[in-house]
C-alpha cells in the first residue's frame, strides 16, 4: 500500500519551515518525559484521553512496496502542493480543508494533529512527542506480555532442559552482589555488571512473584550514576554501556509489568534510566572524539551502539527522544550489519564479532520482531555515523523488519554451516573460538538446526547477554533437527569452502579461504592477509590452525600472513597497510571450480599478492586424505628472476603447547594432539627444498597468548613454480600408510600414498618454457604408462 502525503494548509506549512533542519541537527537532549516521573515535571502533551484514537495509526509499508515509493511518499509533501499553498499566498478562496485527527502521515504513532500541536513534524517519523503511545503501552513486551506469564512460570519450574539451565544461570547471577562503584568517574565495567544483576534479580522476581529481588532490582535502577562526559573513547564507553543498557532497559520492561514494586520506586527507576539513555546518546553520538571514532568505525562499535537505542526506544516509547532513537537505531543497525559488515552471508569482521554484535542485536531484533510482525515500516534514515558512506542519508526509507530479513539470517545460517565439529565457530580473522547464540536463534528464525548445534558439549546451550530473550522465545518442544545441506559445500561471496567427513563430533573437517569484496574489505582493521589459509580438525581435535586474535593491541603477532597456512614470496604475503586514516588489508580471493563428488571433492582458490598469481587447489581423497596444489607464477611472464617460496603450515603442538608436540620430518613436519595426529608433507616443483621449524604465536584466550611449531619449507623457484603436498590425519598412534614425496623430474613433483585396499597417486607438473621443459609428462605404475600434462593429476589404483 502506498501512503499519501497530508497537504496541510498555512498551519502546517509553518510547521515543516520551523523543522527543516531535522535529521541534520542533533536532538535537543534531557528532555522531559511525556509520562512525567516526578510531580515538579511538567507534561508538554496530554497522551492520557479516554478515548484514544484506535490502534492503527499509519499503516506500515506492505513488504512489496520499493524504497523508492517510500521515499516519493515520504519526502514529497511539500512539491505536490500548488504555488499558492506552498508560498502561503491568499487564493481568494476560503480555506475549508480540515485535518484529519487520526491521520498519522509519518507512522510513528501519534496523529498529526497532536504533533502540530506539540512542535513536531508530523511527515518525520524520527520527530513526535512520543513513539507509537497508544500501541505500546503494556509491560512487559519486549520478549513477552502479560499473557505469557503463566506458561513461562511453568517453564521456570521444569527440573530439566534448556530452559532449567537458563534459570539456574540466572538465579546463580540474581544472587550476586552488585560491585560498588569507585571514584567520581563513570566505569563502564561496575555499570556492566551491575546491569547484568538488575535484570537477573527482575527476571527472577517476576518469575517467582516474589517482591524482594525486584525491589532490589528497582533500587539499582534508580541509583545516582557519575556523568561520563569526561570519558574518552578508549574507554570503551560506547560498547560497554550499550550492553549494559540493554540488561537494563529489558530489567525495566519486566519490573514496570509487576506489582511487585511501589509505583514511588518504578518512577524513580524509570526517571533514572532515561538519564542512562540520554548520557550515552549524548556521549556517543554528539561528542566530537567519540563520534570520530565511531564514524570512522564501520563495524560493530556503531551496530551495537544502534541497536541499544532501538531497544531502549521499544522499551520507555512514551518519551520525546524515543522516535529519534529508533529511526536512528534501526537504520543504522541495518545499514552496518546488512549493507557494510554482512555478503553473501559472510560477515567482514569475523565470526567472533558476529557474536559480540549479537548480544545487542538479537535482542534488538526480537523485541522489534514483537512490534513490527514481518512488516515494512518506513523511518528516518538520521545515519549519524554513516552520512559520509550512505547515500540515503536524510531520506525517509522503508526498512523490513529485521527478523524476517534474508540478509540477516543467511549470516546466521552461513556461520553455523561453517562451525567445527564441536560446534563453535572457526577462527578467522580477528577471532577466537565462540558458540552462537543457538536458543535465540532457533526461537527468532523458527529453524530447529540451530538448536542441534545448541546442545552440544563445546556450545553449552550459550546465551550470554540474552538470556532472558532466549528463555523467552525458545519453544520448549522444538526438537533439535540436524541439518541436511551436503557435507562439502562452498559459499562463494561469504569465502569458504567447507569439506566434512560427517556432522559428527570426531569428523574430517577441513576450511578453506577465499574473501572477496566487502566481506574482505569491510574487515577493514579486523581483516588478516589469509587467501587460502587451511584449517583442519580431526577427531575433535585443533590440527591446523589459524592463530585467533590475542587482543586489539598485540594483533600484530597473530594478523601477517606467515601466521596462515599459504605460500609466501619473497617472505611476503599479501598487504597488512594499516594506518590512522586508511587500511589495505589482503588481496581479493576466489573460490571456483567447486566439486563435490564424493570420491574426490576438489575447490580451487585463485588470487594474486607480491606480484604473483597464485591458485591453491584443495582434493579429498575419499575422506581419508587431502592434496594440495599450489600453483606459483609471476605476475609478469617475463619475469623469470628467482623467488623463493615458502610454504607455511601451523600446528597446535610443539614449542609451548601443554597436550600437542610437533617433529620435523624429511619431507616435512608432524603435529601430535591427545586423539589425532596429522603429517605435512611438501614438495616443490623445482629447486632444493629447505625445511624447518618457525616459533610462532597464536591466542590461547582473550588478552592471552603461547608459542606453537610452524612448518616453513622453502624453495628458489623462477618462472612456473609450485608445491604438492599431502595432509595425512590419522587417529593418535595410528600407523601412517606408506607414503613417498619426491621431484620427479624439475618442474613434477609426485606423491605416493598405498592403503591396503589401493594405491592413490599426485602428480603435479609446472613445465617452465624458459628451462626448455616438456609439456607432457610420462611414468610408470604398475607397469603401465601414463601421460599428464600441467596441472595436478590425481588416480586411484584399486589393490
Amino acid at each position: 500500500m502506498r501512503l499519501q502525503p497530508v497537504i496541510l494548509k498555512t498551519i502546517a506549512l509553518c510547521l515543516l519551515l520551523s523543522v527543516a533542519t531535522c535529521g541534520d541537527e542533533p536532538p535537543a537532549r534531557h528532555q522531559p518525559d511525556i509520562i512525567a516521573p516526578a510531580e515538579d515535571v511538567e507534561t508538554p502533551l496530554d497522551l492520557s484521553s479516554e478515548t484514544p484514537p484506535p490502534a492503527d495509526l499509519g499503516p506500515p509499508i506492505s513488504e512489496d512496496a520499493s524504497p523508492a515509493d517510500a521515499d516519493t511518499a515520504w519526502e514529497t509533501t511539500e512539491d505536490t502542493r500548488d504555488d499558492s499553498e506552498a508560498d502561503g499566498g491568499d487564493t481568494g478562496e476560503e480555506d475549508t480543508t480540515l485535518i484529519d485527527p487520526l491521520q498519522d502521515s509519518d507512522g510513528d504513532g501519534v496523529p498529526d494533529l497532536e504533533e502540530i500541536e506539540a512542535g513536531t513534524d508530523p511527515h518525520d517519523p524520527s520527530s513526535a512527542p512520543a513513539w507509537h503511545p497508544y500501541t505500546l503501552i503494556e509491560h512487559p513486551r519486549l520478549f513477552f506480555g502479560p499473557d505469557d506469564l503463566p506458561e513461562l512460570r511453568a517453564r521456570a519450574k521444569r527440573d530439566e532442559g534448556p530452559h532449567s539451565t537458563l534459570m539456574a544461570r540466572l538465579e546463580s547471577r540474581a544472587g550476586q552482589t552488585p560491585p560498588a562503584q569507585v571514584g567520581e568517574i563513570f566505569d563502564p565495567l561496575v555499570s556492566l555488571s551491575k546491569a547484568r544483576i538488575c535484570l537477573a534479580k527482575s527476571f527472577v522476581a517476576l518469575m517467582d512473584e516474589d517482591p524482594g529481588p525486584a525491589i532490589a532490582a528497582a533500587e539499582l535502577l534508580a541509583e545516582p550514576f557519575p556523568s561520563a562526559a569526561t570519558l574518552d573513547p578508549n574507554s570503551k564507553f560506547n560498547l560497554t554501556e550499550s550492553q549494559a543498557l540493554i540488561d537494563y532497559c529489558t530489567a525495566y520492561d519486566l519490573l514496570a509489568g509487576s506489582d511487585l514494586v511501589a509505583p514511588e520506586l518504578i518512577a524513580a527507576a524509570r526517571a533514572r534510566l532515561i538519564e542512562r539513555i540520554d548520557q550515552y546518546r549524548d556521549v556517543t553520538y554528539f561528542t566530537p572524539a567519540h563520534l570520530l571514532v565511531m564514524t570512522l568505525a564501520m563495524n560493530n562499535h556503531p551496530a551495537k551502539a544502534d541497536s541499544t537505542l532501538g531497544l531502549c526506544a521499544l522499551a520507555i516509547n512514551d518519551r520525546p527522544m524515543a522516535a529519534w532513537d529508533i529511526n536512528q537505531g534501526l537504520t543504522g543497525m541495518v545499514y552496518v550489519f546488512a549493507e557494510i559488515q554482512a555478503a553473501g552471508g559472510g560477515f567482514a569482521e569475523g565470526w567472533n564479532y558476529l557474536q559480540y554484535g549479537a548480544h545487542n542485536y538479537l535482542p534488538f531484533m526480537a523485541a522489534y520482531h514483537r512490534f513490527a510482525q514481518g512488516t515494512s515500516r518506513a523511518y528516518r534514515n538520521l545515519a549519524t555515523f554513516t552520512r559520509h558512506s550512505d547515500p540515503r542519508h536524510g531520506q525517509i526509507i522503508e526498512v523490513l523488519d529485521p527478523a524476517v530479513d534474508p540478509r540477516f539470517r543467511e549470516v546466521f545460517e552461513t556461520a553455523l554451516w561453517t562451525a567445527l565439529p564441536d560446534g563453535r565457530l572457526p577462527n578467522t580473522d580477528d577471532a577466537n573460538y565462540v558458540a552462537l547464540h543457538g536458543g535465540l536463534l532457533a526461537g527468532l528464525f523458527d529453524d530447529p538446526r540451530f538448536l542441534w548445534n545448541w546442545q552440544m558439549p563445546a556450545v553449552e546451550l550459550y546465551a550470554e547477554y540474552a538470556e532472558v530473550a532466549t528463555f523467552a522465545l525458545l519453544d520448549p518442544e522444538m526438537e533439535p533437527r540436524v541439518p541436511d545441506w551436503p557435507l562439502d559445500g562452498k559459499r562463494y561471496e561469504a569465502g569458504f569452502a567447507v569439506f566434512r567427513s560427517d556432522l559428527g563430533p570426531d569428523a574430517l573437517w577441513l576450511l578453506i579461504q577465499g574473501e572477496h569484496g566487502p566481506v574482505r574489505e569491510h574487515g577493514f582493521g579486523h581483516e588478516h592477509p589469509d587467501e587460502g589459509n587451511i584449517l583442519l580438525w580431526y577427531r575433535g581435535e585443533p590440527l591446523l590452525i589459524d592463530p585467533g586474535y590475542i587482543n586489539w593491541s598485540h594483533r600484530h603477532l597473530v594478523n601477517q600472513a606467515k601466521d596462515h597456512n599459504l605460500v609466501l614470496v619473497n617472505g611476503e604475503g599479501s598487504p597488512n597497510r594499516q594506518s590512522q586514516i586508511s587500511v589495505h588489508i589482503g588481496a581479493d580471493a576466489f573460490l571456483q571450480d567447486f566439486d563435490d563428488d564424493p570420491e574426490l571433492s576438489t575447490v580451487t582458490m585463485t588470487t594474486e599478492y607480491a606480484n604473483t598469481e597464485v591458485h591453491r587447489r584443495v582434493v579429498r581423497s575419499g575422506g581419508r586424505f587431502f592434496v594440495v596444489e599450489d600453483r606459483l607464477a609471476p605476475s609478469d611472464p617475463s619475469d623469470l628472476s628467482p623467488r623463493t617460496y615458502t610454504y607455511r603450515m601451523n600446528g597446535l603442538g610443539g614449542e609451548d603447547v601443554p597436550d600437542g608436540q610437533f617433529e620435523l620430518l624429511a619431507e616435512g613436519g608432524r603435529w601430535m594432539r591427545p586423539r589425532a595426529e596429522i603429517d605435512v608433507l611438501v614438495m616443490p616443483t623445482s629447486g632444493v627444498p629447505r625445511y624447518r621449524a618457525d616459533r610462532e604465536e597464536h591466542a590461547t584466550g582473550w588478552g592471552t597468548f603461547s608459542y606453537h611449531a610452524a612448518l616453513s619449507v622453502d624453495s628458489d623457484m623462477a618462472g612456473a613454480a609450485g608445491f604438492l603436498s599431502l595432509l595425512l590425519p590419522r587417529e593418535a598412534g595410528a600407523i601412517r600408510p606408506e607414503v613417498q614425496i619426491w621431484q620427479a623430474r624439475e618442474g613434477v613433483a609426485m606423491a605416493r600414498v598405498e592403503f591396503d585396499e589401493s594405491v592413490e597417486l599426485s602428480v603435479l607438473n609446472r613445465p617452465c618454457r624458459h628451462r626448455g621443459d616438456p609439456e607432457l609428462f610420462e611414468f610408470n605404475e604398475g607397469g603401465r604408462q601414463f601421460t599428464v600434462g600441467p596441472g595436478l593429476s590425481h588416480f586411484v589404483f584399486d589393490g
